[in-house]
């Protein structure tokens, strides 16, 4: 049996006794990472991101230093091996200034006055997105095995609620999104009605009037809909004229 940090259990108990419906998965991440740096020897900046199977990315961070080096471990400074590395196993460099495999990014952490670096990989069912715990030393090896062993264990402790959290998130998104569809569902059915109140068109004619005149203004579909609508509630049908059939 593996003994407990008792911080590292502190941290867990506290994430654990707050509710799902009271914090979103950005405080949650933020809680994480700020318990990292406090709770990982030699840690002076830490952040958690997780990457959706989508390409969404939520990020928790303790400060602007440890944002901007997450930024750049998605980002265009460095391959995306080293992405695929930090995420798949756990990724160590001691001394960024012997840094040889990622230099922009050592570079980078150097500039920053990061001078070694960790990631883990968090565990646990994540409904295909990738999180990761990142951890930096202002010192050369100022992580080291004691750094490595708490963040270890760290990350086994905020598991279970990061995968729970991310569960309400996904599922918060997907109803966002539906909600989404159906009121562009509603504007489109409305915009449609107008033409056909007005010219006695059929949905299908009504539809494909709009289409045609946003191909040809270059003007979303949405948009123009949106005018239809507007202009119709102020009795004002100048608009919905312009899509007046040729005669005969």
């Amino acid at each position: 049996m593996i003994d407990r940090d008792p911080a590292i259990a502190a941290v867990s108990a506290q994430l654990s006794s707050v509710r799902l419906a009271e914090q979103t998965l950005p405080e949650l991440l933020q809680r994480i990472a700020e318990a990292a740096r406090d709770v990982v020897p030699g840690a002076v900046e830490a952040s958690v991101l997780v990457v959706g199977e989508d390409g969404e990315t939520v990020l928790g961070r303790t400060g602007t230093v440890s944002e901007q080096l997450s930024e750049d471990l998605v980002g265009p400074i460095h391959p995306r091996r080293i992405e695929s590395a930090r995420i798949e196993m756990v990724t160590e460099v001691p001394d960024m200034h012997a840094e040889t495999r990622w230099p922009p990014f050592a570079a980078k952490a150097v500039e920053l006055g990061m001078l070694s670096w960790l990631a883990l990989p968090v565990p646990g069912p994540l409904r295909g997105a990738r999180a990761t715990l990142d951890v930096y030393s202002s010192r050369p090896s100022g992580l080291g095995s004691a750094g490595r062993v708490a963040a270890e264990a760290l990350v086994r402790e905020v598991s279970v609620p990061l995968a729970n959290m991310h569960a309400l998130h996904e599922c918060q998104r997907a109803q966002v999104a539906m909600q989404a569809t159906m009121a562009r569902e509603t504007l489109l059915a409305r915009a449609h009605g107008v033409l056909v109140g007005r010219f006695g068109l059929s949905v299908e004619q009504a539809r494909d009037a709009v289409a045609s005149r946003a191909s040809a203004t270059r003007t979303p579909v949405d948009d123009l809909a949106t005018l239809l609508v507007a202009d119709a509630e102020r009795g004002d049908f100048s608009d919905a004229d312009r899509y007046r059939p040729p005669a005969g």
